[in-house]
This record gives C-alpha cells, sequence and structure tokens, in this order.
C-alpha cells in the first residue's frame, strides 16, 4: 500500500487496515498527499505544521516497522498486536489508542504522549 491508496481507502471510510504493511507510507504532517486530504489541526500557535488527525482506525497486526511517524494524531485506534519495532517517533500522541499485546522497540521517542492508551 502506498500513500494514494491509504488515502482514498481512509477517504472511502474504511478504518480496518489490520494486516497492512505501513513501512512505506509516509505518516507524517510534511507529506502534502496526506496534509491535503485527510483532516489536520495545528495544537497551539508554535506549530509551523499542523498535525495529522486519524480517527477510530483499526491497525491491529499492522506492520509499522522501521516507520517513521510526525505530527501525527492517532485518536481512538486500535494497535493490537501490531509491530512497532524500530520506530521513529517526533511528536506523535496517542489518544484513548489500545496498544494491548503490541511489539514496541522505539529507535527514537521524542515529544510523544500516550493519554488514556493501554500498553500492556
Amino acid at each position: 500500500m502506498n500513500e494514494q491508496e491509504f488515502v482514498q481507502r481512509y477517504l472511502a471510510e474504511e478504518r480496518d487496515f489490520s494486516g497492512i504493511d505501513f513501512t512505506d507510507i509516509r505518516l507524517d504532517a510534511y507529506n502534502t498527499d496526506l496534509l491535503n486530504i485527510i483532516p489536520a489541526v495545528s495544537l497551539n500557535e508554535e506549530d509551523s505544521n499542523p498535525r495529522i488527525i486519524l480517527k477510530n482506525l483499526n491497525l491491529a497486526d499492522a506492520n509499522f516497522e522501521n516507520a517513521e511517524i510526525i505530527k501525527i494524531n492517532f485518536e481512538n485506534c486500535n494497535f493490537y498486536q501490531a509491530q512497532l519495532q524500530n520506530l521513529l517517533l517526533s511528536e506523535v500522541n496517542f489518544h484513548n489508542c489500545n496498544l494491548e499485546k503490541a511489539n514496541i522497540e522505539f529507535y527514537s521517542l521524542y515529544k510523544t504522549s500516550f493519554e488514556n492508551s493501554s500498553l500492556i
């Protein structure tokens, strides 16, 4: 899957992306394919780039290994048993997300929060 296919499926209100390999998809606010189409918001006046908001996604069993995720808000997303190894996370917010049994190993973690999210 590439960014265009992800965006098309997201806009078609598909929310089940389980089993998908996200390693070739740029999930960051600098990716104009995402920024121009998916809802975005700036959390404060200091943000020069708005954050992309991804809501209600089923990302169970998805593979994010070696991915870079920058300025993304995940809200009410399911990462159950997702592969989250060797991740670079920068200014990412996980709000009300399920990360149970996810294989988590961060390469870099900068200004990332896990608000009301289960990690066990």
